[in-house]
């Protein structure tokens, strides 16, 4: 146990904050004595089963009536009104005040009008009650006053040649939305963040990988090598950049682009990605060699993760040293407690729900990160570097074991198919034999068709083999190849040139959906042809867009093309017989004149 202690104390990260960070990472005990225990069961009220001041995390780890379909949560606080909200933040001097440029201004129009549908369904959804935020500010003030403590949960696991350093952050609020104008609130949050190194038997153990945590991201993306230049180090301890409210994990500082897709969007998606498809695949439109249209990007609803790091830093070197706290054994409250750790909004969607516990998830399930850590960072096809070598060897031998035995097989068939040939042909001029010499000339091509299939794959097999031998030498080398080979989707923060906006683009941006929306019902009204208004209206709102966005001549180029294709439609459809006959009255004169070209060819020869 002490040896765990060690090891995650040596790799244990380095957590960058946002200035204007209300939440750090902090013990459940803590926590759990402020919490009251409820249980929600379906189309009931929800009912106190511990009242608050008497629950602890070892009356936590009792079992609990199992209802079915019933929901156990935790409540952190009661919600402050807007009058207590008031006192309280006039009163708190130090609280940090955030600041940031607006996001509605860093999309386009169609994207706003997204975002303004999803904060209508917050109007139907369930959500954290306002003030809830304020309220857990306070509790968590008060909580840290006598002691301050940065805590951080830690186990260490032993898996196919890795040891995995599993660390655990606990925070008693996630306020993004509320703060930072981001997806969601909820009490409590757990985040998490790896470091896996290679198991050397009696050599000191070598950090291989590191992954973090960041929202829905998994799998290879979530991973990098730990010579990655991008994995920024303190001495042997990663820097975690945690984004503001979400406290997700990043590796660079800055403000990440996180869009929400909404799914009655989706079938709609489909059709215009087809469409943008055949214009460019199919007409051969556009640049050649131009990325496909981000279709879908339209749709999303636009929030930013700020993860800046310009605030409080947690761990060595920084404003703040961590309390490590060993789960080993793993202790009641994580094994056995499976319900939600904060308040039960009933979101059908369960953005607002507060998460289970580091082991479960909100249906009961068994977390990925717990129980297959290397499965999460796509680490089970990937073995330790120093096993790399052997493992190709290894895969080297199976495939030409694979290759001897094909080859066996292919020197069978090809004897066989030479005495099926000679037995055909032995047959010829044979008129009373014509129904077996037909059978054999179907299995004689039938044959040799597998005989092809097998060479083909003999060839493909040697070429696998040579390929893995340069390899297995790379790596011999101590070449381990390209750092990001299995990234598809790095998310990385947008460049300053991406943000910035004038103040009048950012208002634009804030003013416009509602100025649209009351146009619409200002045309219905008031107009008789409102339909004519209405395309006047959206064509007036684009050129405003693109002139804010700096796109203005963009959006000429798109409306000549849109133009023409309408245009080219109406001709089709008006003269659509005459195109036809004049296009087979063509093809006619071109067959003509290919085939008298060919033939008079062939007679000057």
């Amino acid at each position: 146990m002490s040896d765990d202690l060690a090891l995650l104390r040596t790799y244990e990260p380095v957590v960058r904050y946002t200035y204007g960070e209300l939440f750090f990472p902090m013990d459940a005990d803590r926590y759990v004595t402020r919490c009251a225990l409820w249980v929600q069961s379906p189309h009931a009220p929800a009912v106190e089963l511990i009242p608050r001041g008497e629950l602890t995390l070892e009356r936590l780890s009792e079992p609990l009536s199992d209802e079915q379909q019933s929901t156990h949560f935790l409540r952190f606080v009661e919600p402050m009104n807007a009058i207590a909200q008031q006192l309280y933040r006039a009163q708190t001097k130090d609280r940090p005040s955030f600041q940031s440029r607006g996001r509605l201004a860093r999309v386009g129009l169609l994207s706003r009008l997204v975002d303004a549908l999803f904060s209508v369904t917050l109007l139907l959804r369930g959500t954290v009650p306002g003030g809830t935020t304020t309220a857990a500010e306070k509790a968590y003030r008060e909580l840290q006053a006598p002691t301050p403590r940065y805590i951080y949960y830690g186990r260490v696991l032993r898996q196919d040649g890795y040891i995995v350093l599993h660390y655990l952050f606990f925070y008693c609020m996630d306020d993004w939305r509320s703060s930072f104008y981001g997806v969601n609130n909820h009490e409590a949050d757990w985040e998490q963040a790896f470091v896996y190194l290679e198991d050397s038997g009696d050599d000191a153990p070598q950090p291989a990988w590191v992954a973090y945590a960041a929202h829905d991201f998994h799998g290879d993306d979530m991973r990098r090598r730990w010579d990655d230049p991008e994995v920024l180090k303190v001495g042997t301890h990663p820097v975690i950049y945690a984004g503001a409210g979400s406290h997700a994990s990043y590796f660079s500082p800055g403000e990440y682009m996180i869009t929400v897709s909404l799914s009655p969007f989706k079938p709609l998606i489909r059709v215009l990605e087809s469409a943008a498809r055949f214009w460019q695949s199919t007409l051969r439109q556009g640049e050649p060699d131009a990325p496909s249209p981000d279709i879908a990007g339209l749709f999303r609803i636009p929030f930013v993760d700020y993860a800046r790091g310009d605030g409080l830093s947690i761990g060595p070197g920084g404003d703040h040293e961590w309390t490590p706290m060993l789960l080993d054994p793993v202790p009641g409250w994580v094994s056995e407690y499976r319900g939600l750790w904060g308040f039960n909004a009933q979101d059908p969607v369960s953005g607002e729900n507060a998460p289970a516990g580091p082991k479960y998830n909100r249906d009961g399930t068994i977390r990925r990160t717990w129980h297959n850590p290397l499965g999460w960072a796509g680490l089970s096809k990937i073995k330790p570097p120093r096993q790399m070598a052997a493992n190709l060897r290894d895969e080297i031998a199976q495939l030409r074991a694979i290759q001897d035995g094909s080859r066996l097989i292919a020197i069978q068939q090809r004897d066989h198919l030479t005495r099926l040939y000679a037995r055909y042909r032995a047959m010829d001029a044979q008129p009373h034999l014509d129904g077996p010499r037909k059978a054999a000339r179907t299995e004689v091509e039938a044959r040799e068709d597998a005989l092809n299939t097998l060479q083909d794959a003999i060839a493909v097999r040697e070429a696998v083999i040579e390929a893995c031998q340069k390899h297995l030498a790379r790596i011999k080398a101590g070449d381990r190849g390209p750092l990001r080979a299995d990234i598809r989707h790095a998310h990385e923060p947008q460049s300053e040139e991406e943000i910035r906006f004038s103040s009048l683009a950012e208002n634009w941006a804030a003013f416009s959906i509602g100025l649209l929306l009351i146009g619409f019902v200002a045309l219905y009204l008031t107009s008789r042809d409102w339909l004519k208004g209405l395309g006047v209206l959206v064509s007036v709102f684009m050129i405003f867009e693109s002139v804010f966005r700096r796109r203005f001549q963009t959006l000429i180029v798109q409306a000549t093309l849109a133009l023409t294709v309408l245009a080219t439609l109406i001709l089709i459809y008006a003269f659509f017989w005459e195109i036809v006959i004049l296009s087979v009255v063509c093809i006619g004169l071109l067959v003509i004149v290919d085939n008298l070209r060919e033939l008079w060819g062939s007679h000057r020869r």
